[in-house]
């Protein structure tokens, strides 16, 4: 893997990297690309795909909105660092060009 490969990675993950860093993640990461390929040649025919080697299923519960007391909810977005009229507020990470 090339280095501004894990700079362009690095960038979308937010992370600061030294020279060493990125050198070592590139080395590392093109290992085990490599690695992924050789998975690519094995002989599969006859093999079932499989989710789990138990068996077990996740059961999920249904998704449903609870109702919160006032408190709760100052409680928090004063836990939050950032937050405006009970709602909370994040960093925009996507924008609209293309």
């Amino acid at each position: 893997m090339k280095t501004e490969e894990i700079e362009h990675l690095a960038s979308l993950a937010r992370l600061k990297l030294t020279d060493e860093e990125k050198g070592k993640l590139a080395k590392e990461a093109g290992t085990i690309l490599e690695f992924i390929d050789k998975l690519g040649e094995l002989d599969l025919d006859g093999v079932e795909p499989m989710n789990s080697v138990t068996g077990e299923e996740n059961i999920m519960r249904e998704d449903k909105a609870i109702a919160s007391d006032d408190k709760e909810i100052e409680r928090l977005t004063d836990a939050f660092p950032k937050s405006k009229d009970g709602r909370l507020s994040v960093q925009q990470i996507l924008n609209n060009e293309k």
